[in-house]
């Protein structure tokens, strides 16, 4: 550690000027608390996001079903009818692609052909389909 003197005209003006770039830092009490509360803060992030990836909109359980299209039907209709707990906007790039796999090329969307058979997978048990479908 080096102190260099800087002469000043009077001895109330002197300036003392420590040089620590050879040692190691010290923290203050405050410091160590900051440090320590970064840390739990972003422990405490981190885990919040893996949390967040491993949870999804997928319902925990999935059932395969077959849709007929029948007029007036679109991929909105198709993804409310396999996903009615859930809003229809997460399940239609799902959807899309299950209509264009089942039709086997690209279907405009809106455009439907009549008569397709459509697989989705569902988040609702066959029985509870066949009970809405009679209820509508």
């Amino acid at each position: 550690m080096r102190t260099l003197n800087i002469p000043a005209k009077h001895e109330s003006h002197k300036i003392h000027v420590t040089d620590r770039s050879e040692g190691p830092i010290h923290l203050t009490r405050r410091g160590r608390l900051a440090r320590t509360g970064a840390a739990v803060v972003a422990a405490a992030g981190i885990s919040l996001g893996i949390a967040e990836a491993h949870s999804s909109n997928e319902p925990k359980h999935t059932y395969e079903t077959t849709v007929t299209v029948q007029s007036p039907m679109t991929e909105w209709s198709l993804a409310q009818k396999a996903y009615p707990n859930s809003d229809p906007r997460d399940h239609l790039a799902e959807v899309q692609g299950e209509v264009d796999a089942a039709a086997g090329h690209h279907v405009q969307p809106g455009a439907l052909p009549n008569g397709l058979e459509v697989h989705l997978r569902t988040s609702v048990p066959p029985q509870e389909q066949i009970a809405q479908d009679s209820n509508r």
